[in-house]
């Protein structure tokens, strides 16, 4: 079953390096054949861009790795919500107006005890999927509110549907 995971996992990572490398190296094509040569700003923001994907998906592998080791950290502190949430919206703001989204941005003035870059992390990754799954609709939400006494919710909510057999992924 270990085995079975492994090999799933490693297909999965292979998928994900795929598509950035394949953006890149269409582009890079684009520039050296002097297809942009009137506004090669926007093909070099689509390179830069992916290739921080790419370092995205490299730290996350090592520190998949690390999980798996036993060598995994966390390191909680006090932070604003909005100082947690913003820098996803940045990372993706570019993509989401690129790929013609309607993106809602709503949080609450809150003060939480969390690990931030792991937030930051975990955001990202149902911002990515939530792209990934919208519909034609392409509309995307990320909210934070306070939902209890010291509770607060953050979520990340599309215009999509999941089937079963996604979800389960």
């Amino acid at each position: 079953e270990n085995e079975s995971r492994m090999q799933r996992l490693l297909a999965d990572l292979a998928h994900e390096f795929k598509t950035p490398l394949s953006i890149i190296t269409s582009y890079m094509d684009a520039l050296e054949s002097g297809v942009s040569q009137e506004a090669p700003e926007g093909y070099y923001a689509v390179i830069d861009n992916e290739i921080s994907h790419l370092t995205d998906l490299v730290n996350e592998t090592i520190e998949l790795s690390q999980l798996q080791s036993g060598n995994w950290s966390i390191d909680i502190g006090l932070w604003s919500l909005k100082d947690i949430t913003e820098p996803v919206l940045q990372k993706f703001a570019k993509r989401l107006e690129d790929q013609g989204f309607t993106f809602t941005f709503r949080v609450a003035d809150a003060t939480v005890y969390a690990d931030s870059k792991r937030i930051i992390q975990v955001l990202g990754n149902f911002l990515s999927n939530a792209m990934k799954y919208s519909d034609e609709r392409r509309r995307i939400e990320l909210r934070g509110e306070i939902s209890g006494e010291g509770i607060v919710t953050v979520s990340v909510a599309n215009s999509g549907h999941l089937s079963e057999a996604e979800q389960d992924k």
